[in-house]
């Protein structure tokens, strides 16, 4: 395999010859608490350079960033994941410390510049982290580049860490009564704000608002209504004239409403007002003015 044929005697390339930087890269990045955070291996040089192989060894806390999987680039790789070794790094990969390893293809080579990358390391942010190149591990295992001559080890430079802030978004639900105000009956979430993996439980209060209804009407639009619209049966605050979602629940029930767990959603707005029928009347309550969070 790859990684024991690296662990041979190397050629060193001749002295002045420009080194490959292998970089990190975004260097710095902030993602939602929970979500993906990507960080690309490059290689980059300022002079033209064939390259034969790479292997590429990474560090971070697995505390606070966890490992989901590494994709090959679409430089036309002939092989490119983490393969067994020689010190056992790949034994576990999800430990804090991993040696990837990408082979060109013989036929065609690959030339620097244009800057190349290797793979996209993909890791969920547990808590904001560092993603580290280390130069060398255990007795064999180390961040080079190979040229196209065979066993000849190209000057190498390391960038800094690629630094990953993991942000925690906060839910709001802001209450909007509308021109002429309805009722404030509609209650935030009793459990949960609008969270990404979260069930969203809002609640009409029937102590004083409507206690003979029968049912629960929830409306949520992404977007609020062009201006506030009087009616017999309240003000309407949300967008009714295009698409929006409608769910029900028994009088006084709280809805229960998945929110999918899509970081996309993190910070998107939305909008939402209830509305309390009998067998006869229809009333509307005030608008929750939403915005989507990770707690």
């Amino acid at each position: 395999m790859l990684a024991c044929s690296l662990s041979l005697p190397l050629l060193i390339a001749p002295l002045g010859t420009p080194p490959v930087e292998v970089r990190l890269t975004p260097a710095v990045q902030t993602v939602p608490k929970g979500c993906i955070a990507e960080v690309d291996a490059v290689l980059s040089s300022s002079a033209p350079q064939l390259v034969a192989a790479v292997e590429v060894l990474i560090s971070w806390d697995p505390s606070r960033l966890q490992l989901i999987q590494a994709l090959p680039s679409n430089e036309g790789w002939l092989v490119a994941a983490f393969l067994g070794d020689p010190d056992g790094i790949n034994d576990d990969v999800t430990d804090g410390q991993a040696l990837f390893t990408a082979l060109a293809n013989p036929a065609l080579g690959l030339t620097l510049p244009p800057d190349r990358t290797v793979a996209t390391f993909q890791f969920k942010a547990l808590d904001s982290g560092t993603v580290a190149l280390l130069p060398s591990l255990g007795a064999f295992a180390e961040t080079r580049v190979i040229g196209a001559l065979p066993g000849l080890e190209l000057p190498v430079s390391l960038s800094a860490p690629a630094v990953v802030i993991a942000q925690n978004v906060p839910s709001l639900e802001v209450v909007r009564l509308g021109t002429p105000p309805n009722p404030n009956a509609l209650l935030p979430g009793q459990t949960s704000g609008p969270v990404i993996g979260a069930i969203w439980d809002p609640v009409v209060d029937h102590t004083s608002f409507f206690p003979g209804a029968l049912v629960d009407l929830i409306g949520i639009s992404a977007a609020p209504a062009p201006m506030d619209l009087p009616s017999v049966f309240g003000t309407f605050l949300i967008d009714i004239a295009n698409p929006f979602l409608l769910f029900s629940t028994p009088a006084g029930q709280p809805f229960q409403l998945a929110v999918n767990f899509n970081c996309a959603l993190v910070g998107r707005q939305a909008f939402a007002q209830a509305a309390s029928l009998d067998a006869v009347d229809v009333l509307l309550t005030n608008a929750l003015d939403l915005t989507v969070g990770t707690f």
